[in-house]
Formats: C-alpha cells, structure tokens, sequence
C-alpha cells in the first residue's frame, strides 16, 4: 500500500522505477499528464474505473484537440460511470472500443445495514425541543453555505419548512460549521435547525431521518452522494443544477428515486407521501449502475488487468 506521488517528473519516475506496477488502474477523473508519460514510456497500461469527464472539463478540453488527444490517448481503457461521461470521452478523440459504460462506484450497504451511533437518536431531545420535539426530521448531508437559503426558499409552506419541522445540516466541510449557523439564523425560524459538528455521522443520520436534501447541486462543484440517503429508504431532495457527476441526479430523478428541487417540487406541491422511498429498487439499481465489477471486468477485456 502506498500513495502516488505529486505528478512532477522525477518523483514519478522515481516511484515507477522502485514500484514496477505490471498495471495501473486510475479511479474517476484523475488523469496525470506526467503519471501517464512515464506510464506510456514504460509501456505500463492505464485503466479508469468510474471514469468521469464533466461537461465544464470536456469544453475546456475541447479547444486544446491536439493536447487532449495526446492526453487521454496514453490510457488504454475507460470503464465509463455514465452515458453521458462516455459520450464526452469519445469527442475528445477517445476510439469507442476503448471506452464502456460500467456503471457508478461509490455504492454504500445494502438497504438497512447503516452503522449505527449510540445515543444519536436521544441527541434529537436535546437539539430540538417543544413543538419541535415530534415534527418531521430533515437531515440536510453534504451541504455548502448558500444552500440553506435556496432549500428554506424552496421548502417554503411544505410541511418540510423550518418551523414545521427539525433541519439537521450536516456540512460537506466541518470548517462551514459557523457560516451555516450564520446562514441559519437569517432564513430559518429559531431553534428549528441544528447544524453537526462531528465527521462521520451523516449515514447515521440518514437512517433516522424522515426526509432528506443532499447538497453540493446549488453551490459545490455537483450534488453529492445520493445513493446514501436511497439506502436508507429516503427520497432525496436535491439541486443539479451545478452539476451531476456521472449522471446519478438525472437516473434517480428520472426513477422516481429523488426530487429535484429546481424542477419545480416545491412549496405546497412537496406532500409528505412523496418523500418516502423503498428499498424494491435497490436491486435493480445495483444490477444496472454498480460499476464496481463489471468495470473490472472491461479492463481486463482490455488488457489492463489479467483474471
């Protein structure tokens, strides 16, 4: 076990010369342009497991060809996350027979097996109390300040809204703790929202949860994990506009599995009987978007792995 190194020269070629991989397997979108020139210049192969190219990278791609020809040619197979990613890989002069679509990574437990944490359901008393003691539980995970005051915005006479029921933000970073307090405190009704300190939880949180919001789609760089919050039963609720890594958001969405916000589900439109989803999905889900293995399985179709 060991970690790559910085992508300058030298170090390297110094890792490759000690390490003297028979193969190499890159997961998502890290491509290096001086991992994959001492790669081609040992004639080591290069897969992608879970490759990514987001539309804002294939554009800046596209009006350097030559460059990105010279760039994503050096690997030898793409087991592409999505359609849509293998689409992109091919217009940047990938050939079509070195890329397939396999499927997603990120794939949590089956249905119902989130580690539990002691005493994290008792905490619930003593972050919210009053009316608030038994209203509805909106577990907000992966959230980046700005998206509170788009989802208070959206929520806005649900019976979501904060007031009506327990926000519980999870940030994306532990460092946004205090402007998502700061946020909190102007969008949302007092002693409605309590926002998690510690790393870790959010899975946790999921399960106890009556609905949730996945953030990163209004202000990150794309809406995080969703399949979680599937996992544990939700309906996530959920912004794409930013983006969607590996078209997860569009599947789920189009599924019925999640609710896009910007879509237009908000307000008084958002019923309680929408949120709740079910685990009969999850099957077929995995058969068809677990990637794990049948991405494997293209790179060794490829030659980058043997059986």
């Amino acid at each position: 076990a060991c970690c790559l190194p910085r992508d300058l020269p030298r170090l390297v070629d110094q890792f490759l010369d000690h390490l003297r991989p028979r193969a190499i397997v890159l997961v998502e979108a890290e491509l290096w342009p001086n991992l994959l020139r001492a790669t081609e210049e040992r004639r080591i192969p290069v897969g992608v497991l879970g490759a990514q190219v987001s539309q804002r990278t294939a554009r800046r791609w596209s009006r350097v060809p030559e460059a990105a020809g010279r760039l994503f040619g050096k690997v030898t197979a793409f087991a592409a996350a999505s359609v849509g990613d293998a689409e992109r890989l091919v217009s940047l002069g990938v050939a079509p027979e070195r890329v397939a679509v396999t499927g997603w990574l990120k794939w949590p437990d089956e249905p119902g097996a989130a580690p539990g944490i002691d005493g994290l359901e008792s905490e619930l008393g003593q972050r919210f109390s009053g009316s608030l003691a038994t209203a509805p539980l909106l577990v907000l995970g992966s959230v980046h300040p700005g998206e509170l005051a788009r989802v208070a915005s959206a929520l806005t006479g649900s019976h979501l809204a904060a007031g009506n029921s327990r926000w519980l933000v999870v940030p994306r970073h532990v460092r946004s703790c205090r402007a998502l307090r700061r946020e909190a405190e102007h969008v949302c009704a007092a002693g409605s929202v309590s926002v998690e300190s510690r790393f870790g939880v959010l899975r946790s949180w999921y399960s106890l949860a009556d609905a949730a919001f996945v953030g990163g789609g209004a202000a990150g760089r794309g809406v995080h994990n969703l399949l979680e919050p599937v996992q544990a039963g939700l309906r996530p609720l959920c912004f794409l506009e930013r983006g969607d890594p590996a078209q997860v958001g569009e599947v789920l969405v189009g599924e019925g599995l999640a609710i896009e916000l910007s879509g237009g589900a908000r307000g008084q439109g958002l019923e309680a009987e929408v949120l709740p989803s079910t685990t009969d999905a999850w099957p077929r889900l995995r058969a068809q978007w677990d990637g794990r293995e049948a991405g494997v399985r293209f790179l060794m179709s490829r030659g980058v792995l043997r059986p």
